[in-house]
């Protein structure tokens, strides 16, 4: 019992270096690149970012500790369902082809799953610590409640473990599991940063700051409800969801709602019971600052 105690530290432990050096990896290209391309002035360390640290290494706990055990359930469910030609088709397709495809039907998911956190009352609330930043930069990424990596990675891998394209084990399945979500946290960083650079007409077949920038916008209620994708923006295409204006930049961000500016309150946020009455309204987000006003985004549930 000991020694399992003295191991599960030393992974911890081990996660927690790597993480840091990760972290000053990321922050290392992002920093200048902001600097150099950005699209509005802001200080490099802005408000809140000790909190949003503090959600990077939580995230990378949860990533690789919290999230073997609804892992393990839904490949324990996957094995009872009728799919085992489908899987074994998807299974042993080049891993090239199993990386894109995972990275389509993952991207559904995940649009999804994004798409609920906005527009189901109770789900919103998680998913509001992430949108109550008011300016944008690559920290904002990591600025996300443990329920909503939780529910998020669920709805990305599910489909993937039921189809097969994703397994654990010892083949090249299993790597997909540490390559998507990284291709995932990487452009994430990217979506989020304060960078001006604009793709042309890749711009219908990958996200770009501007893209995700309009996802958290706060200038207008027209504009709510957009711009789901994290990496392919063809769902928000097929799905109505889209805003991308060729020349236009979002100018404003955050929500109405009162956010607590701590962590520990950020994270106590969505099980307050103040909350209540607020999460029961059909409309979400409202932006932060006094001056810029934000009604939510409607629901589209009863």
């Amino acid at each position: 019992m000991i020694e399992t105690g003295f191991a599960l530290l030393k992974d911890v432990g081990l996660n927690l270096f790597t993480s840091f050096n990760g972290l000053i990896l990321v922050a290392a290209v992002f920093i200048p690149f902001e600097k150099l391309f950005s699209i509005r002035p802001q200080k490099i360390l802005r408000f809140q970012w000790k909190s949003d640290v503090v959600y990077y290494f939580l995230s990378r706990l949860i990533s690789d500790f919290v999230l073997t055990i609804p892992f393990s359930f839904i490949i324990l469910l996957c094995s009872f369902v009728p799919l085992d030609s489908t899987q074994a088709f998807f299974g042993g397709l080049p891993f090239a082809m199993k990386f894109a495809l995972g990275l389509l039907i993952g991207e559904f998911g995940a649009y999804w799953g994004h798409r609920f956190l906005h527009e189901v009352p109770v789900l919103w609330k998680f998913h509001a610590i992430h949108h109550a930043a008011e300016e944008m930069d690559w920290l904002v990424n990591i600025r996300v409640h443990p329920v909503e990596t939780i529910m998020l990675k669920t709805f990305q891998f599910v489909p993937l473990f039921a189809l097969g394209l994703v397994s654990i084990g010892s083949d090249s399945s299993s790597l997909l599991l540490v390559l998507i979500p990284l291709v995932g946290a990487l452009w994430g960083y990217f979506i989020h940063s304060n960078i001006r650079w604009r793709f042309g007409f890749l711009e219908w077949v990958i996200t770009t700051p501007v893209f995700h920038h309009w996802h958290h916008t706060n200038d207008s209620p027209r504009l709510y409800n957009k711009n789901y994708a994290f990496v392919l923006p063809i769902y928000d295409y097929i799905f109505g969801s889209i805003h991308l204006p060729k020349k236009d930049f979002s100018k404003t961000f955050g929500i109405k709602e009162k956010v607590p500016t701590t962590f520990l309150g950020q994270l106590m946020y969505p099980f307050e019971s103040s909350n209540k009455k607020r999460s029961k309204s059909k409309s979400l987000q409202i932006p932060a600052s006094e001056g810029n006003p934000e009604p939510t985004p409607k629901s589209f549930l009863p």
